[in-house]
């Protein structure tokens, strides 16, 4: 099976780093949560991380920057 979309239930600090790491894998992904309040985090969440993966997996900006971040009644990384 090749699997190109990937939805994650939660945006918690386990559910950003999976989306954000799923993402950065070349996967489109949705995520869900209970509230728009719970995607605005999960954005600052994922903000975070990219100073992380350039740092610890040796990534370029132009590669942590590649992904477009949506937020409508759920929030959405894209493999650009």
């Amino acid at each position: 099976m090749n699997y190109k979309n990937i939805t994650v239930a939660g945006s918690g600090v386990l559910g950003s780093q999976i989306a954000f790491q799923t993402a950065f894998h070349g996967f489109n992904v949705s995520v869900y949560d209970i509230s728009d309040e719970a995607l605005e985090k999960a954005k600052d969440r994922v903000t975070n991380l990219k100073p992380r993966y350039q740092e610890d997996l040796g990534a370029s900006q132009e590669e942590v920057d590649a992904h477009l971040i949506e937020c409508h009644s759920i929030l959405i990384w894209k493999k650009q």
